[in-house]
């Protein structure tokens, strides 16, 4: 009989004599129940305990592996080159044999006609490519977008600018003015470009004027050039972009005042 059973039951007579003593007999009844199920399963797990035991292991009964299965074969084998003897294991009634290595392998033997016939073909494709610079295409696509985009719509010489307007435009000057003006007006739909104004004396660079045009419609600006005396003869002014694209050019002539008269 097991120690917790004993403990269990001396607590529960212990309960009904004090219930006895107080005359509560009736409030102990679920107590009994609780004891009485306790023992039912208390009888239950000792018939279950002794019906199946727990079985012992016995160590001696452990498979071992058996390493008397395996025994070592010497097999003679004949080869081209050597007589050699092949070690060979036997385990389980199964033979397993080390493989064969030759003691003269045969050397590889590489064709090659297949690299002559990959260096010709290699060489052909790369003859047959040709280099294309697209740089100056490019280029020119860039050029003929700009020239779309600027439109020179007036160009002339002139004494001087009063709000932004010419004062007496010419093609004929005398030497004795102080100064000569070149008056455009540009239309840009584009971005914002850069515009010369190119002085020439006989097709001699004289001086240049650069400034930068904004989007408009009729955007007008000018330049100056000192005139001196001597500076008499056929004069030019070309008015180019920013890739050297004439615009316009406009002829005029200086005279000496001597020769006037």
């Amino acid at each position: 009989m097991d120690s917790t059973f004993i403990v269990i039951s001396i607590v529960f007579i212990i309960f009904i004599n004090i219930a006895n003593y107080l005359k509560v007999l009736r409030l102990s009844i679920p107590l009994v129940m609780i004891y009485c199920i306790f023992c039912f399963n208390y009888l239950i797990d000792n018939e279950n305990n002794h019906s199946n035991p727990p079985k012992k292991i016995n160590k001696q009964n452990i498979d071992k592996p058996k390493y008397d299965s395996i025994m070592k074969l010497h097999v003679p084998i004949e080869n081209k080159n050597k007589i050699g003897i092949v070690e060979k294991k036997m385990i389980n009634n199964v033979v397993k044999p080390k493989p064969i290595l030759s003691y003269t392998p045969k050397p590889i033997m590489i064709d090659s006609n297949v690299n002559i016939l990959e260096e010709t073909n290699t060489n052909k494709i790369t003859s047959d490519l040709i280099m294309v610079d697209d740089s100056n295409n490019e280029k020119n696509k860039k050029q003929n977008s700009d020239l779309k985009t600027l439109k020179l719509n007036e160009l002339m010489i002139c004494r001087g600018i009063y709000k932004r307007n010419p004062i007496k435009p010419g093609i004929n000057f005398i030497n004795s003015v102080d100064s000569l003006f070149c008056y455009t007006k540009i239309s840009n739909s584009g971005p914002k470009q850069e515009i010369k104004h190119i002085w020439y004396l006989e097709d001699i660079e004289m001086t240049s004027v650069a400034y930068n045009i904004k989007p408009s419609f009729n955007y007008r600006s000018w330049s100056r050039k000192t005139i001196y005396p001597n500076q008499t003869g056929q004069w030019r002014v070309d008015v180019v972009d920013s890739y050297g694209n004439i615009l316009g050019t406009r002829d005029f002539t200086i005279k000496s005042i001597s020769s006037t008269y």
